[in-house]
């Protein structure tokens, strides 16, 4: 396992859920509470909509010798859907190397004392690191061939017209190729 910090254990303000209880329609101010066994962690928020940048401003305290008071402006951006309506972003507010980062995010995630994007926070997925082993490379391949081969077997429908569907086409790509990296891998191991 790695040290790298993962998102799934992070406290995360998600645009959507934000979108969906109304804060990203109409400007107004709430707050959201965590709780982690006994721990409980919150933070207050204002939509500010009307401004000629829409941005949500956030309120908190860290509590670590002495209480740290954050309030900070997160920048709201908006792109069109193709299905009409629009959809909203955060804007990552970080600064890191002095260069601000800016990306735009449905999700921003806490870490040290402030929020921002997962890149700036510098977590990953847990399943980006899990371990398989010194033959990594070698089991993620099997259990990429495998999970195509189980797939296959699920499928219900596999020809249509007496021809193979594209997703068996595709799954059946899918096994070559891995097969094939499989084989790549072994050839590598035993020249070494």
């Amino acid at each position: 396992m790695s040290s790298k910090s993962f998102v799934e254990g992070s406290r995360t303000l998600c645009v959507y859920k934000l979108n969906k209880w109304g804060y990203t329609k109409v400007s107004k101010s709430g707050s959201i509470i965590w709780t982690y066994g006994e721990d409980e962690s919150s933070i207050g928020f204002e939509s500010s909509l009307e401004s000629e940048i829409p941005y949500f401003r956030l309120h908190y305290t860290v509590y670590r010798d002495e209480p740290i008071k954050r309030d900070y402006k997160v920048y709201i951006n908006y792109t069109s859907c193709h299905y009409g309506g629009k959809r909203s972003w955060f804007i990552c507010p970080l600064t890191i190397g002095g260069q601000a980062c800016r990306r735009r995010v449905a999700k921003l995630h806490y870490g040290d004392t402030w929020y921002g994007c997962r890149y700036c926070m510098g977590l990953g997925y847990e399943k980006q690191y899990e371990y398989y082993g010194p033959n990594s490379f070698l089991l993620k391949g099997m259990a990429r061939y495998w999970d195509a081969d189980n797939a296959l077997d699920d499928l219900r429908v596999k020809m249509w017209k007496g021809q193979p569907t594209k997703r068996v086409l595709r799954l059946l790509s899918k096994k070559a190729r891995n097969a094939y990296a499989m084989e790549r891998e072994i050839d590598i191991r035993n020249l070494l």
